[in-house]
């Protein structure tokens, strides 16, 4: 009796599973990406008064904005991991 439910639970679950987790890879390929953005935006914002000597007046200004885009780059795999966990577990379960 035990099989027979997991074996229904599972075929009933199926498409349910499958549009779930191409949602979910989805999701977490956007924040992946968006993560990357950021932390190139980041880069790009260093480099200038650093590389370039362009904006050199506002350089500590740069400076700030890039260490917080920086800690937000590596935290946002963890946000993504937590907004789009949530509907493929409500789906699943």
């Amino acid at each position: 009796l035990m099989v027979a439910s997991s074996v229904a639970f599972a075929l009933a679950c199926q498409d349910v599973y499958r549009v779930s987790r191409d949602a979910y890879m989805r999701s977490m390929w956007g924040v992946s990406i968006g993560g990357l953005a950021v932390g190139i935006l980041a880069i790009v914002l260093t480099s200038l008064p650093l590389c370039r000597g362009v904006l050199k007046q506002h350089g500590k200004v740069l400076a700030a904005i890039s260490i917080v885009l920086g800690v937000l780059a590596m935290f946002f795999p963890l946000f993504g991991a937590l907004v789009s966990c949530a509907p493929f577990v409500d789906a699943a379960c």
